[in-house]
């Protein structure tokens, strides 16, 4: 089968094309943001839905310093938990997020068996942020949520770079970031 010279550059024009169009959506502002600085309330941004829902984060799940590592997210009526395990990882890992509540606040902030290094605070009525640093072992941040209509996760792992995340007592696993949780 022959092809004409005109049939390989219209393929090789339509190729070029396609990838100046993704060179381009991928070079947008939206885009450019990332995953982490995602506002689902700001007018241009991509919008996203949900990855789990209140209701799959309910329980407190069956899990110790010997489980996987990463991050353990349930709730417990009105309470949630962010809680880091660093099983196994030969020395230090950092753990820090934030959690922001929208259209609702937080309240109650307080430690889950943290140690001397570990931080975690309120910022404004809507928002909690923590860094943990954990060596086999847990360490985490619980506060109330008020009203609202979503949590929005963003999670990091420096010292390994891989974010595993368990949401609830069935320990649904995802990598996803931000993680949102629908109340």
């Amino acid at each position: 089968m022959q092809v004409s010279k005109f049939s390989k550059w219209a393929v090789t024009g339509m190729v070029a094309a396609g990838l100046l169009g993704t060179f381009t959506a991928a070079m947008s502002p939206a885009s450019a943001q990332g995953y982490g600085r995602y506002n689902p309330d700001r007018p241009g941004m991509q919008r996203r839905e949900p990855n789990s829902s209140w209701s799959e984060i309910d329980k407190t799940p069956n899990f110790d310093s010997h489980s996987r590592s990463g991050y353990y997210i349930w709730r417990e009526g009105n309470t949630v938990y962010i809680v880091s395990n660093a099983r196994n990882r030969g020395g230090d890992t950092t753990f820090s997020g934030e959690a922001i509540v929208q259209g609702g606040s937080v309240s109650n902030v307080s430690g889950y068996r943290t140690e001397g290094g570990d931080r975690f605070r309120q910022e404004g009525d809507n928002r909690v942020t923590f860094r943990f640093t954990t060596d086999n072992g847990l360490d985490g941040v619980k506060f109330n949520v008020n009203g609202g209509r979503r949590i929005v996760l963003r999670l990091q792992s420096g010292n390994y770079g891989e974010n595993r995340v368990f949401l609830g007592q069935d320990k649904i696993q995802t990598r996803q970031d931000p993680i949102i949780i629908a109340k």
